[in-house]
C-alpha cells in the first residue's frame, strides 16, 4: 500500500500541500476541487459569522433595559455566551484584513473564538504559522494563546523580583512565581464568567424589578467574591470609601480611573449590609444601571 501523506509546497508558497501523488489523477483533481470549496465555505461562515456579531453588538445597544436576554433566545435562539464569542469575534477582525482569505487557508469557529480574546502576540504567531504554511488544528491555536499568556504573565513577574538575591531565595522566588500564574489562570475565566452572570442578574432585575432585600441576597455575596477576586489579580483597590467585611494589610494603589475603575468601586460599594441599608428603594434603578454601563464597558465595549 503506498503511504499517503502531507507536504509543505516549495518555499516562499506558504501553504500545506497534500501529497496526491499515490491517488488516481481524476480522483486527485475532484479531492481537490472539494478541498477548495470546502476552505471557501469556512471562509464565508467567519465572514457570516462576524456578520452576525456586527448585528448583534447593535441590536444589544438598542434594546431596552432587562430585553437583550429574552429578546435573544426568542428571536435568534442562540445562547448568551455564543452571542458573546460571536460579538467578540467581530470586535477583534473588524479592523483585520481576512488574512485566512489571503492565504488560502481557513480556521475553524472554535479557533476564531478563542483567538478573539487572545494577546495580540498570540494573534500574530498563528497569523506568521499560517503564512509560514503550518497546519493549526484547534488545540494547536490554544496553546499558542496559553504560551504567550504564560510568556507575558512570566515578563510581568520578573520585572519585580530582585537582581541581588540569594540562591536559596531564587529558588522561592520561582516557585511562587509558578503557583502564581498557575493560580492566575485558573482564576482568570471563573472572574469573567462570574461578571457576565453579575451583568445577567442586573439586567434580569431590571426587568422584574425585584425587592432591595431580594436584591441586596442576590448581589452582595457575588460583590464580595468579585471584589476580593479582582483585588488580587490586578493588585489595585477600588476607589470607594466604603467598608468591607475584612480588609487586607498589602498597601495596593487604587485603579487609575477607567472601567475597571468603575466596576471595582461599583462592587465594592455593594459588599457591605451596611451600604445597603442606607440604599433607598427609589435609589434601585439607577444603582442597577450603573452597575450595567460599568459592565457592559469591560465585556463589551461597543455592545
Amino acid at each position: 500500500m503506498r503511504k499517503i501523506s502531507h507536504t509543505k509546497k516549495n518555499a516562499g508558497e506558504g501553504a500545506v500541500s497534500f501529497n496526491y501523488d499515490p491517488i488516481p489523477e481524476e480522483l486527485g483533481k475532484q479531492l481537490q476541487a472539494d478541498a477548495r470549496e470546502i476552505r471557501k465555505g469556512l471562509m464565508r461562515a467567519a465572514i457570516s459569522f462576524m456578520e452576525v456579531g456586527k448585528r448583534l453588538a447593535n441590536c444589544r445597544m438598542k434594546l431596552p433595559h432587562g430585553a437583550w436576554i429574552p429578546w435573544l433566545q426568542t428571536e435568534t435562539g442562540l445562547s448568551e455566551q455564543s452571542a458573546r464569542d460571536a460579538i467578540n469575534v467581530y470586535l477583534r477582525f473588524r479592523e483585520e484584513p481576512l488574512f485566512l482569505e489571503e492565504l488560502g487557508l481557513a480556521l475553524p469557529q472554535t479557533a476564531l473564538v478563542r483567538l478573539a480574546t487572545a494577546p495580540d502576540p498570540a494573534f500574530e504567531d498563528v497569523r506568521q504559522c499560517l503564512a509560514n504554511g503550518q497546519q493549526l488544528r484547534v488545540s494547536d491555536v490554544s496553546e499558542i494563546i496559553t504560551r504567550h499568556r504564560r510568556s507575558i504573565n512570566l515578563e510581568t513577574d520578573g520585572s519585580v523580583a530582585q537582581k541581588n538575591v540569594s540562591s536559596s531565595g531564587k529558588s522561592a522566588i520561582d516557585d511562587l512565581r509558578s503557583m502564581a500564574n498557575q493560580a492566575r489562570e485558573e482564576l482568570l475565566p471563573l472572574v469573567v464568567e462570574r461578571l457576565e452572570e453579575f451583568l445577567n442578574l442586573i439586567e434580569d432585575a431590571q426587568a422584574k424589578k425585584p425587592s432591595k432585600k431580594s436584591l441586596e441576597t442576590q448581589m452582595r455575596v457575588r460583590a464580595q467574591w468579585l471584589t476580593d477576586a479582582l483585588e488580587q489579580l490586578t493588585q489595585k483597590r477600588a476607589v470607594s470609601d466604603a467598608k468591607l467585611i475584612h480588609v487586607t494589610l498589602l498597601d495596593r494603589q487604587h485603579h487609575k480611573p477607567g472601567p475597571w475603575a468603575d466596576v471595582t468601586s461599583f462592587f465594592r460599594e455593594i459588599a457591605h449590609s451596611l451600604a445597603w441599608e442606607a440604599i433607598k428603594s427609589s435609589d434601585i434603578p439607577a444603582l442597577l444601571q450603573r452597575g450595567r454601563t460599568a459592565l457592559l464597558a469591560i465585556l463589551a465595549r461597543e455592545a
